[in-house]
C-alpha cells in the first residue's frame, strides 16, 4: 500500500510502502515471523502490516525582502530513504547465543543554501531616484557607473549525506527530517554509517555590461568535501578560478562586405582538484584543467549564418606513481541558410530549401610520466573528423530531404585502430488533413 502527503507552503512528500501478508505466509522461519509481528501496526482493528520502504522529502524556501536592491534566498532540502525486507537480517553472536534482528538500508541527506545578490543598478535608483534635469554631475556619473555592473552574488551551500548498509538501525524523526549535526548522521544506534560525506561550497559571481550587448562575467567557486567510509578517509578541495566569460558587442559591418554583424565570445576557466586520502598510507592527488573556448558567429545580409566554435583544453595530474599531461583541441563549423532555386521551380516549393552543414574536428592526446622515467609516454592519441549535411524542402505538402554524414576516427597508439563511416539517407513525410465522417 502506498500513501502520500504534501503540505502547502513548505513541501513534504512521504511515500510509505507496507507489507500486508501474514508472517506465517511470508516466511517459514519462526524467529523471523516473530520479528515481523513486532513491526506490524494495528489501528482501530485495521492491520496496516509492517513498513518495508519509505521515502521522505522535505523542502523549505524563504525569500526575505529587506531592501529593493538586495535579493536574499534560503532553501532547505532533505531526503530520506529506507528499504528493508525479511531477507535483510542481522545475526550477532552474544556469548553462546545468537541474536537475530531486522536490518535495513537507510540513506539520509540534508542540503541548505543561502544566497545574496546586490544589484548596483537598482541601488542607484533607490539612492538617487529617477534621473532629473539639473542634478549634480557627481550623482549622474555615479548612476551611470553603477549601471555598468552586473549584480554581485554570493552563495553558500552546505550538505551532508550518510548511508547505512544492512544495519539493524531505527532512524528517528531527526534523521529522517535532516536535523542534527554531522555525528547524528554518522552514528545511529551504536552503528557507524558505511559512508558519510560532508561538503560545503562558496560561489561568487559578478561582471560588467558593455554597450551593444557585450559584457564580462567573472565567477569563483570553492568546494570542500570530506568523505568517510570503511576503506579510507578522503578530503577533496576543488576550486574554479579564474572563471571569466567575455562577449564583445555585435560589430556592424559595411554593406559592401555582405555581412550584417559579427559577434565573438571567449573566456578562460581554470579548475584545480586536490584529493587527500587518509588512513595508514596517506596519498595526495592533484589535477588541473584549463579551458579556453572561442565562439564566433557571422550573420550575413542574406539568410546565411555561419558560426565557429573552438576549444583548447590543457591539463596535468600528479599522484604517487607519476604525472599525467593532457591536451585537447576541437573545432566546430556550422553553416545554415535558405535557398530558392531559379525559375519556375521556386514557385512550386511550399518553402525555401533549408541547408545545414556541420563539420567537426577533435584531437586528444594524453601521456604519462612515471616516477622512474623522464619521458612522457602517450597512452591516448586520437583524432576524430565529422561532416554532416542536411537538405530539405516541401512541395505540395510533401516534405522530403537528403542527409549525408561522414565520420572518421583514428588512434595513433597501441594497435592504431580506426574506422571510417559514410552514410546517405533519404526521407519524406506527407501531411494531409482528413475530413469528418457523418454520424447517424
Amino acid at each position: 500500500r502506498d500513501s502520500s502527503l504534501r503540505l502547502v507552503g513548505s513541501e513534504m512528500c512521504i511515500r510509505d510502502r507496507r507489507d500486508l501478508i501474514r508472517p506465517g505466509e511470508a516466511v517459514s522461519d519462526t524467529d523471523v515471523q516473530q520479528l515481523i509481528r513486532a513491526e506490524r501496526r494495528v489501528i482501530s482493528g485495521v492491520d496496516l502490516g509492517w513498513e518495508t520502504n519509505r521515502s521522505l522529502r522535505t523542502r523549505l524556501g524563504f525569500r526575505p525582502s529587506v531592501l529593493s536592491w538586495v535579493r536574499t534566498d534560503f532553501d532547505w532540502t532533505t531526503v530520506y530513504q529506507s528499504d528493508r525486507s525479511a531477507n535483510l537480517l542481522e545475526r550477532e553472536a552474544v556469548g553462546a547465543d545468537t541474536t537475530l534482528s531486522l536490518a535495513r538500508n537507510a540513506r539520509g541527506q540534508r542540503d541548505w543554501r543561502v544566497s545574496m545578490a546586490v544589484d548596483p543598478a537598482l541601488a542607484a535608483a533607490a539612492w538617487f531616484g529617477e534621473p532629473q534635469e539639473g542634478e549634480a554631475p557627481e550623482v549622474s556619473q555615479t548612476r551611470s557607473l553603477l549601471r555598468f555592473f552586473r549584480p554581485f552574488s554570493a552563495t553558500y551551500l552546505d550538505g551532508v549525506t550518510s548511508r547505512f548498509n544492512r544495519d539493524p538501525v531505527s532512524p528517528g524523526v531527526g534523521y529522517q527530517l535532516g536535523w542534527g549535526g554531522v555525528n547524528d548522521f554518522r552514528i545511529m544506534d551504536g552503528d557507524t554509517a558505511a559512508t558519510l560525506t560532508d561538503r560545503s561550497t562558496w560561489t561568487l559571481a559578478s561582471g560588467i555590461v558593455l554597450p551593444g550587448g557585450g559584457g564580462v562575467q567573472v565567477g569563483y567557486q570553492d568546494t570542500d568535501a570530506e568523505t568517510l567510509d570503511a576503506r579510507s578517509d578522503r578530503r577533496t578541495r576543488q576550486r574554479s578560478w579564474p572563471d571569466v566569460q567575455a562577449r564583445l558587442p555585435a560589430v556592424p559591418m559595411p554593406a559592401f562586405t555582405g555581412i550584417r554583424s559579427i559577434s565573438l565570445t571567449s573566456g578562460i576557466t581554470k579548475t584545480t582538484r586536490d584529493i587527500e586520502f587518509g588512513g595508514r598510507a596517506a596519498q595526495r592527488r592533484f589535477d588541473e584543467d584549463i579551458r579556453v573556448p572561442l565562439d564566433v558567429s557571422v550573420a550575413w545580409l542574406s539568410t546565411l549564418v555561419t558560426s565557429y566554435q573552438g576549444l583548447r583544453r590543457t591539463g596535468r595530474g600528479e599522484d604517487p606513481t607519476g604525472n599525467t599531461e593532457r591536451e585537447e583541441v576541437s573545432h566546430r563549423l556550422s553553416v545554415n541558410t535558405q535557398l530558392l532555386p531559379p525559375g519556375a521551380l521556386a514557385q512550386r516549393l511550399d518553402r525555401p530549401i533549408r541547408l545545414s552543414l556541420l563539420a567537426g574536428y577533435t584531437a586528444e592526446e594524453s601521456c604519462r610520466i612515471t616516477v622512474a622515467g623522464d619521458e612522457c609516454v602517450a597512452f591516448l592519441d586520437q583524432v576524430r573528423r565529422t561532416v554532416n549535411l542536411s537538405v530539405d524542402t516541401s512541395v505540395g505538402g510533401f516534405e522530403f530531404g537528403l542527409q549525408l554524414s561522414f565520420d572518421d576516427r583514428q588512434s595513433f597508439v597501441g594497435q592504431q585502430t580506426g574506422s571510417t563511416q559514410f552514410q546517405v539517407g533519404l526521407f519524406g513525410q506527407l501531411d494531409f488533413a482528413a475530413g469528418s465522417l457523418p454520424l447517424r
